[in-house]
C-alpha cells in the first residue's frame, strides 16, 4: 500500500482523520487537534479573555488532553487557567492516589496551578463511604459528588469558568441514553455550554464536545503525557459502555456518525426541546444550607451528605 503524505508538509504522515479523510504527520495533528478545540471554544462562546478557567483533571487521558489544549490556547486566546483534581477516596486498583498523581505530574509539566482537593477531608465522606449507604448506582452517584465540588470550589475560588473533559463519544452516548430513557429533563441539558444557574458560579462548559477519544488518545500519547489507562474500577459496571460499543461500531462504519448526532441534537432537537419543556421545568433557588443551585428547599448534595454522616456518626 502505497505510503500517504501529510497534508500539510508532505512528509510522511503517520495517522489519518479518517473522518476528513485527513492524512497528517504528528506535528501537525497536534495542531490540527488543538485547533479543533480552539473552534468549539470560539463557537459556543465558551471562554473570553481574562476569564479564570478552572479545569477538571481526573489524571485519565480526556483530561489530561483538556488541560494540555487549553494550557496552548489560554495563551493565544487571553484566558488563565488552574487546575483541579479531586481526591475521592477510591481505593480500588489505588485509583485515586494515582488520579492525584498523574494530575500532579501532568500540572508541573504544563506550568499550570494545580489543586488538590480530599472530597473526604472538605465534606466529611469518601465516595465509598456513600457507596454503603445510598444505592444509587456509583456513577449517578460520584457524579453528583463531583458536580457539586467542582462547582463548589468554583464558586469559592471566584472563577469564572469550569471547564469539563467530556468528549464527543460522551456526548453521543449521553444523548443517545436519555432519549432511549425518555429522560427529557437530562436530554435537554446536554449542552456545550450551560451558564451559571445562579449568581456567583462559574459557567460549565466542554471544550471536547467536538473531539472524538480515538483522537484524544493520539493526541496525548504524541505529547507524552502520562495518564491512568484503566479508569476507575466503578466504571466497569457501567451500563451506557454497551451503547458505547454499539456506538464506536457504527463509526467504525460510518466515520463522523457521532459528530453528525451531536452536531443536529445542538443545532434542531435541544432548542425544539428546550422550548417544549419551557414551562415544565422546575426553577431553581439556592440551597438554604449551602446556597448551591437546588429544585428544592435542600439540595441533593446536601441531603446526600446529612444522609451520611448521619449513618457514618460524624
Amino acid at each position: 500500500m502505497r505510503k500517504r503524505k501529510c497534508r500539510f508538509c508532505g512528509r510522511e504522515a503517520r495517522l489519518v482523520v479518517r473522518q476528513a479523510n485527513l492524512a497528517l504527520c504528528e506535528e501537525h495533528f497536534i495542531s490540527w487537534f488543538e485547533r479543533r478545540v480552539e473552534r468549539t471554544l470560539r463557537r459556543y462562546g465558551m471562554v473570553g479573555p481574562g476569564d479564570r478557567v478552572l479545569v477538571a483533571v481526573s489524571g485519565g487521558k480526556d483530561s489530561l488532553a483538556l488541560l494540555s489544549a487549553l494550557a496552548t490556547l489560554s495563551e493565544r486566546m487571553g484566558f488563565e487557567i488552574t487546575a483541579l483534581t479531586l481526591d475521592l477516596g477510591i481505593k480500588g486498583n489505588a485509583y485515586s492516589e494515582r488520579s492525584v498523581e498523574m494530575a500532579r505530574r501532568a500540572s508541573e509539566r504544563l506550568g499550570v496551578e494545580h489543586i488538590i482537593v480530599s472530597v473526604k477531608g472538605r465534606y466529611g465522606f469518601s465516595l465509598p463511604e456513600a457507596l454503603r449507604i445510598d444505592r444509587r448506582p456509583a456513577c449517578s452517584l460520584c457524579g453528583l459528588i463531583k458536580r457539586y465540588a467542582m462547582t463548589d470550589v468554583g464558586r469559592e475560588g471566584g472563577f469564572d469558568v469550569l471547564a469539563t473533559g467530556h468528549t464527543l463519544d460522551d456526548m453521543a452516548r449521553f444523548i443517545l441514553a436519555s432519549y432511549m430513557t425518555g429522560a427529557l429533563r437530562e436530554l435537554v441539558r446536554l449542552t456545550p455550554v450551560v451558564e451559571p444557574r445562579l449568581p456567583g458560579l462559574p459557567k460549565l462548559i466542554k471544550p471536547l464536545y467536538e473531539s472524538l477519544e480515538e483522537h484524544i488518545k493520539i493526541y496525548v500519547d504524541i505529547k507524552g503525557l502520562e495518564y491512568i489507562p484503566d479508569g476507575c474500577p466503578y466504571a466497569l459496571t457501567a451500563p451506557s459502555d454497551r451503547l458505547r460499543v454499539l456506538l464506536d461500531q457504527v463509526e467504525q462504519e460510518s466515520p463522523g456518525m457521532k459528530h453528525s448526532l451531536v452536531r443536529n441534537y445542538v443545532k434542531h432537537i435541544q432548542p425544539a426541546l428546550s422550548a417544549y419543556l419551557r414551562d415544565s421545568l422546575e426553577p431553581l433557588r439556592a440551597c438554604s444550607k449551602c446556597g448551591m443551585p437546588s429544585s428544592g428547599d435542600i439540595c441533593a448534595f446536601c441531603r446526600l451528605r446529612e444522609r451520611v454522616l448521619k449513618r457514618l456518626k460524624r
